[in-house]
C-alpha cells in the first residue's frame, strides 16, 4: 500500500544569535591592536558570518525542504513499488536541474540506499525551468523552482529479507540569483515489510495463480450481469502503485482465489486516456485508479472501494456481494449510485 508521509526535512542554518556570538568571540580572542583587529574582523566576517547572510528564505525558513510524498509499505518479490520525493523551494531560490548546462554546477539527484535484492530504477525528474542568471554570461541554466517531485520505482529482484531499511537521498545545492549555499543532501528513511504472500520466495511470479481479469466492454459487462454470479469491475493503470500491489498481493492470495470461484472480473485500463475509457470512468463515476466496484448477482452494485484493498477484505467483499440478494446496496463514502456505462 502506498503511504503519504509528512516528513519535512528543512536544511539546517545558524541562528542570528549564534552568528553574532561567533564574530564577537573571535574578535576578543584575537588580542590584536585596533587597526589589526579591524582587518581581522573583516576576515572573520567572511569565514564566520558567511553562513549567516543570504541563506534564508524571505520568511526566515530554510530555502529548501523535502518529504516522502508516497512510498510502498512493502514490495512482493518480482514486483515494483513507486517512491515519490517532493521538494519545496522558497521564492527567490532555486536548485540546479538534474542535468545542469555548465560542468561546475552541482546537479540535483535522487539515489537510494537499499539492501541487496532491492533495485532502484531510473529516476524521473520534472522538466527544468530555463533562466538566465547574471553570473552565467547570458547562458540559460536548467533550474528547479517552487515545488518539484522526483519519482522512481523500487523493484524486489530477489529475497531482501522479512523487512528492509531504505533511505532516499537527495543531493542538491540551493542558490539565489547572486549567491549559493554549499552542496547539501536530504536523507529520508523508510521501512519496507515484505508481504507475507512472498514467504519462501520460491514461487515464480510468472506462474503464480491470480485472478483473471477480462477487458471491460458492453459484451463482457452484459455476460457478467447474466451469469448469476457476483462480478467485480476494476479501474486500474500501469502508473498506479496500489494497483500493482493488489496484483502482487491481493489477487494472488489463496483465500481470494477460493472466494473468486464462479465470479467474474472486468477491468478498465486508464493507463492511456482515450474517449472509450473516459466514458466508462464517467459512466461508473470512478474518480481514478484504483477503483473497485462489487456487483451482486444480476448486476446491482453492492459496494465499492477506492484505493488499496487487502486480501482479507477483498475475499469478504466478494462473498458479501454473492450473498447480497435483494438487500439494499451498501454505499462507500463518496460513491456514486451509477452501475452502468453512459
Amino acid at each position: 500500500m502506498v503511504s503519504s508521509l509528512d516528513t519535512d526535512r528543512p536544511g539546517s542554518r545558524p541562528e542570528h544569535g549564534e552568528c553574532a556570538a561567533a564574530s564577537s568571540s573571535a574578535l576578543r580572542r584575537s588580542g590584536l591592536p585596533a587597526r589589526a583587529a579591524l582587518i581581522y574582523a573583516s576576515f572573520v566576517a567572511v569565514l564566520v558570518l558567511w553562513p549567516c547572510f543570504g541563506v534564508e528564505a524571505a520568511d526566515g525558513a530554510a530555502p529548501v525542504s523535502a518529504r516522502l510524498a508516497a512510498r510502498p509499505e512493502g514490495i512482493a518479490i518480482g514486483e515494483s513499488g513507486t517512491v515519490r520525493v517532493e521538494l519545496r523551494i522558497a521564492e527567490g531560490w532555486h536548485i540546479n536541474g538534474d542535468r545542469p548546462r555548465q560542468d561546475f554546477l552541482i546537479p540535483t539527484h535522487l539515489e537510494f540506499e537499499a539492501p541487496a535484492g532491492l533495485d532502484a530504477g531510473e529516476v524521473r525528474y520534472p522538466a527544468p525551468v530555463l533562466r538566465k542568471l547574471p553570473f552565467a554570461g547570458g547562458e540559460e541554466l536548467a533550474l528547479f523552482e517552487g515545488k518539484v517531485v522526483f519519482e522512481a520505482a523500487l523493484t524486489a529482484s530477489s529475497d531482501y529479507g522479512p523487512a528492509a531499511e531504505v533511505v532516499a537521498v537527495v543531493g542538491y545545492q540551493a542558490c539565489t540569483d547572486t549567491l549559493c549555499k554549499p552542496p547539501a543532501e536530504f536523507r529520508l528513511p523508510f521501512r519496507l515489510v515484505r508481504p507475507p504472500a512472498d514467504a519462501g520466495a520460491s514461487v515464480d511470479p510468472e506462474t503464480r495463480r491470480s485472478i483473471e481479469w477480462v477487458p471491460f466492454g458492453l459484451e463482457s459487462y452484459q455476460a457478467a450481469r447474466g451469469s448469476g454470479e457476483p462480478f467485480v469491475l476494476e479501474f486500474t493503470a500501469d502508473w498506479c502503485a496500489p494497483c500493482r500491489e493488489m496484483a502482487a498481493r491481493t489477487f494472488t492470495d489463496p483465500a481470494v482465489l477460493d472466494a473468486a470461484g464462479g465470479a467474474r472480473f472486468l477491468s478498465v485500463d486508464l493507463t492511456h486516456k482515450n474517449t472509450e475509457t473516459w466514458s466508462y470512468r464517467k459512466g461508473f463515476d470512478a474518480p481514478g485508479a484504483p477503483t473497485l466496484i462489487f456487483f451482486a448477482p444480476g448486476g446491482r452494485e453492492h459496494t465499492r472501494r477506492l484505493g488499496f484493498v487487502g486480501p482479507e477484505d477483498f475475499a469478504r467483499l466478494i462473498e458479501d456481494s454473492r450473498a447480497a440478494g435483494a438487500a439494499p446496496p451498501e454505499r462507500a463514502t463518496g460513491d456514486s449510485s451509477s452501475n452502468s456505462p453512459s
